[in-house]
């Protein structure tokens, strides 16, 4: 999504579906948003006399380092969630966000992840990521905001019995993990 001039390319992964939890699959959707909201860098992506027999992965890390570093490129944000879920070459896709993340002051970098110590350590480098950590109490203090706001709704609505939204809770809860539910 185009606005007013920014380009917005968005990836998320999810661990158990096997076509979104591997870098291949990341660098792919990203490079697809960017090119869908501008089209004229279609031409990094078409076949450049390079290698018939380059893998996947490199032919989509030149393309994509070619469309970063085009001049016509717009600001771009690109926005990585549950990057613990790339199950798949997650090292390689760590190392490109290690890399990229300084490399063009025109692109910035939106990355969310479980707390996991080769992500932390990894990023703490000299990068243009910044860690931000939501603590057991933030978390909660959220949940507690939002399931405030649920349940007014649901009485001045009227749309769910008590249990129901108590189930809801417990195990929207369970599952989260420490991590933050919108």
């Amino acid at each position: 999504m185009a606005i007013y001039g920014i380009n917005i390319s968005f990836f998320f992964c999810q661990a158990t579906n096997s076509r979104i939890n591997n870098a291949t699959a990341v660098l792919r959707g990203l490079i697809f948003k960017i090119v869908q909201q501008q089209p004229s860098l279609i031409i990094h992506i078409r076949y450049d006399g390079s290698s018939e027999y380059e893998n996947v992965w490199s032919a989509l890390l030149r393309a994509f380092t070619n469309i970063l570093e085009d001049p016509h490129l717009q600001s771009t944000y690109l926005i990585m969630d549950a990057l613990d879920e790339c199950t798949t070459d997650f090292g390689r896709l760590l190392r490109l966000l290690v890399k990229q993340s300084s490399a063009y002051s025109h692109v910035k970098w939106i990355v969310s992840s479980r707390n996991r110590p080769s992500i932390k350590s990894d990023l703490n480098g000299p990068t243009q990521i910044k860690l931000l950590e939501l603590n057991e109490g933030t978390v909660g203090c959220c949940w507690l905001i939002h399931t405030a706001q649920v349940k007014r709704v649901g009485e001045k609505e009227r749309v769910q019995p008590q249990n129901t939204g108590c189930c809801v809770q417990h195990c929207l809860t369970s599952k989260a993990n420490g991590t933050f539910l919108w």
